[in-house]
């Protein structure tokens, strides 16, 4: 989930002084994360002026900061912004690799009959 702000009107009218606020954007605005672009599944207001973004980052993109933008109706959000990336697959992989490699070396520790 990302959150944002400022992308316009939703397809429910927002209610002037209301503590809850709701409407979906569409079409939904393209996302890129460190280049790539993602599965947008859900794009809308959550709450007075915070939309929500629900996008599937491609596991390909490795763990770190990357860039993220949105594009809407044909504008941009702000070039320089970061969201930090931990990809699970790749944390579960390093720690499997980590494991095996102290049990190998345990092993090799041990007197040999």
């Amino acid at each position: 989930m990302i959150f944002a702000n400022g992308f316009g009107p939703t397809n429910q009218p927002v209610t002037s002084g209301s503590t809850t606020q709701g409407g979906t954007l569409s079409p939904l605005p393209a996302i890129q994360v460190g280049g790539i672009t993602t599965t947008a599944q859900f794009a809308g207001l959550v709450a007075p002026g915070e939309y929500q973004f629900n996008v599937v980052i491609p596991a390909s993109l490795g763990n770190g900061d990357k860039s993220i933008t949105a594009t809407y109706g044909g504008v941009s959000a702000q070039s320089n912004a970061l969201i930090t990336i931990h990809n699970q697959a790749a944390f579960i992989r390093a720690g499997i690799l980590a494991h095996l490699k102290k049990r190998e070396s345990e092993r090799q520790k041990q007197p040999r009959n």
